[in-house]
């Protein structure tokens, strides 16, 4: 039996990881004000949003570093039973939430054939594109389990250096020299590269000095992305989002070092990090909801915030409502496997 603590720090991962997803949609409206608010302002949503980017890349990397180290080789009707157990019921019943939400605020026109032509076809809630790419990947990866099982750290390596070079270096090669560009290449879906990047990091102790490097690499990387999208945006006029983009070489720079950091040093059990862990996928779902529920009383509309405040603050105050919302789904009888 694996010793239990080495997945401490998985708890960990999935409570940085739905701070920063819900922290990003607090801040990221101001991105798109760029000439319309103070430089300051628009700068200190860039910041926030650019500092916490790794967080959907994170979730990809649990996924992987728990599904491919499984043992157990299932059958293609428990591959489907799980899959849909898991991520199906939860992504309907939320979809229904959504859409009968939006009927409620005039967004949408009821309908059954409105509903399913929207589902079908990531229409209903933005955030739910998530679901979307997880979907194929659970259908896909116990069939890989044994094969990427086999490989040796260095093949691993290998196989994760290739991946960045066509998932994420050449893409951003592209987007900066338009007039050379590297169009020859088929990338491994970005998704499904985090995903086997999230085994490998689990998997591979890295030495002290190869993780000061990835530390190094990550901090360079958060730097970059604040740079770079304050260039292109302000050579294009208006908000220019690449390097927010999760395969973007600057994002997944940080996401690797914080997994690497996090599985070194977050070793102990906490009871905050476990509660919010424990509710991550429910929030994830629901935080949209509060927060366009809870906007109004952001602490900015109240009083004069610097938002260097304001979006912290708020940032607490949809994670934390977020969380009451999913604990008393929870307390409802065989609700809490389905939310």
């Amino acid at each position: 039996m694996e010793n239990q603590s080495r997945f401490v720090f998985i708890d960990y991962l999935r409570a940085f990881a739905i701070i920063g997803v819900v922290l990003l949609h607090v801040a990221s409206p101001y991105l798109y004000l760029y000439g319309d608010v103070s430089m300051a302002a628009w700068q200190v949503g860039n910041i926030f949003d650019s500092l916490v980017r790794w967080c959907v890349p994170i979730f990809f990397m649990i996924s992987g570093a728990l599904l491919l180290r499984s043992n157990k080789e299932p059958s293609l009707k428990e591959i489907g039973v799980k899959t849909f157990t898991r991520l199906g019921i939860p992504f309907l019943i939320w979809s229904v939430v959504y859409y009968s939400y939006k009927l409620y605020k005039g967004v949408f026109d009821f309908g059954i054939a409105d509903f399913f032509k929207r589902l079908i076809n990531d229409g209903i809630q933005y955030h739910f594109w998530y679901i979307y790419a997880l979907i194929p990947i659970y259908l896909i990866a116990p069939l890989l389990t044994k094969w990427i099982q086999r490989l040796t750290d260095k093949q691993l390596i290998y196989l994760m250096t290739i991946g960045f070079i066509t998932v994420s270096l050449l893409p951003a090669w592209n987007f900066a020299m338009e007039d050379i560009k590297v169009t020859n290449y088929t990338p491994i879906k970005e998704y499904f590269y985090l995903f086997l990047l999230g085994y490998v990091l689990f998997r591979i102790d890295f030495t002290k000095r190869a993780r000061l490097f990835i530390y190094c690499l990550g901090a360079l990387g958060a730097v970059l992305t604040i740079i770079l999208t304050t260039h292109f945006t302000a050579a294009k006029g208006s908000f220019e989002g690449f390097f927010y983009y999760y395969h973007s070489p600057t994002v997944i720079l940080m996401g690797i070092a914080l997994f690497t950091w996090t599985k070194q040093v977050c070793k102990q059990p906490n009871a905050i990090i476990q509660a919010i862990s424990a509710t991550s996928f429910g929030v994830y779902f629901v935080h949209l909801l509060v927060l366009d529920l809870i906007e109004p009383y952001f602490i900015q509309h109240i009083i004069n915030t610097n938002l260097l405040i304001a979006i912290p603050v708020n940032t607490v105050f949809v994670l934390l409502s977020s969380m009451l919302v999913i604990g008393v789904l929870y307390k409802i009888p065989k609700l809490k496997p389905y939310i």
